[in-house]
């Protein structure tokens, strides 16, 4: 699914996208983030740029879910702040990956990373989970539904 295709959203996360300033024609420029993080050596394919396109300095809160199993925390589309200094960790996630990764964000203490075909991971020290693309990553990080695979370690 391309960045800009909005029709396998789920209404709610449509919805939750609006109201963080999110809309369907939304770009900024990412050269912000790309430059520095390339100096830090990160490559940023061209998922890794539309998705910043899209979505950079939104930080999304997701509404309280009564019951719900999961409660999503607020995510931001800031990967400079979220991964200045840890190529370290990349280095260790793209292992488990068998994919090069570049960050884009954060949840709460995990780093959001995408590959070089738009896959969202969520990563935090050694721990590394796959997401999926899009719209299936939105739909867990705003709504909990879905659930990641763990590509690392075992616990």
């Amino acid at each position: 699914m391309a960045v800009n295709e909005d029709s396998e959203l789920h209404w709610e996360v449509d919805k939750i996208l609006r109201a963080a300033g999110c809309t369907p024609d939304r770009s900024v420029d990412p050269a912000r983030w790309t430059g520095v993080l390339e100096l830090e050596g990160y490559r940023l394919p061209p998922a890794a740029v539309g998705i910043l396109k899209r979505f950079g300095g939104l930080s999304i809160t997701p509404p309280s879910r009564p019951g719900a199993d999961l409660q999503c925390d607020t995510f931001h589309f800031d990967p400079v702040d979220a991964a200045g200094g840890e190529n370290d960790r990349f280095e260790e996630w793209q292992v488990l990956a068998g994919r090069e990764l570049s960050p884009i964000g954060a949840v709460a203490d995990w780093i959001l990373c995408v590959d070089d075909e738009g896959q969202f991971y969520i990563g935090s020290h050694g721990d590394l989970e796959l997401l999926g693309h899009l719209a299936r990553a939105l739909e867990y990080l705003m709504l909990g539904n879905g659930e990641p695979r763990r590509l690392g370690p075992k616990s």
